[in-house]
């Protein structure tokens, strides 16, 4: 699971997972997804180690990669991609690029135009952190996104906060009405996840489910998880 704050890895190494769309308690349709910190380098690990996974009988394990600014101005990051899945025979939806609204709302329109050639590749496109930032919800429409990723700070004071609650809610339902998944960050127990539930959120990630780990412990970790479900 994603902790509730963003890990720095010096080296390229699976940090977390996040249960996605699991509305009950008890799920046995429920999946994971590996959050991968690394650097700009990480993209070929990422994509070398989902192979990895679905070699080792784990099927398509769907990574989500934060992107950076510069990264996203290089110029050069729409044909790295293209040579990455020319290398690597990956399912290009099963990987996610999150960016922030501050990266989204710099230099708009060529902003969007990387974006949209992203798409095109099939890449999967969310925009994390989201209600924390200044984007128009005009922009938002015109952005190719999958998925809105709901800042921890509402989240965490969802039982105390009438008005962190009703945002909270209001971001599911907008994000809905656009046709995107939408993710609450900062789930840290069982009446947090609960309550989104309840709300419609279609995915929860926090420290209720997992704590970083290193990807040597990944695995173990996903067997122990689905082993409830398996029995």
């Amino acid at each position: 699971m994603r902790p509730c704050t963003r890990p720095r890895a010096a080296g390229a190494t699976v940090r977390a997972c996040s249960r996605r769309r699991c509305r009950s308690s008890n799920c046995s349709s429920c999946t994971w997804k590996a959050i991968c910190a690394t650097p700009s380098s990480g993209r070929n690990w990422c994509c070398r180690q989902q192979l990895a996974w679905r070699e080792a009988g784990k099927g398509d394990i769907a990574v989500s990669i934060n992107l950076s600014a510069i990264q996203l101005k290089s110029g050069g990051l729409v044909a790295t991609l293209r040579e990455v899945l020319r290398e690597f025979p990956v399912t290009p939806g099963q990987i996610e690029f999150e960016l922030t609204e501050s990266i989204l709302m710099d230099n708009v329109d060529d902003t969007i135009a990387t974006l949209r050639a992203i798409k095109v590749l099939g890449f999967a496109l969310s925009i994390d952190d989201f209600g924390t930032g200044y984007s128009s919800l005009n922009y938002l429409c015109r952005f190719p996104l999958d998925k809105l990723e709901i800042d921890m700070s509402f989240v965490q004071d969802i039982h105390g906060s009438p008005q962190n609650l009703a945002v909270t809610k209001t971001i599911i339902g907008l994000g809905h009405t656009l046709g995107l998944t939408v993710t609450a960050e900062g789930v840290e127990s069982a009446a947090d996840a609960d309550v989104l539930r309840h709300a419609g959120c279609d995915e929860l990630q926090g420290y209720y489910f997992a704590r970083p780990m290193p990807q040597a412990h990944f695995m173990a970790w996903l067997a122990q998880s689905a082993a409830p479900y398996a029995a």
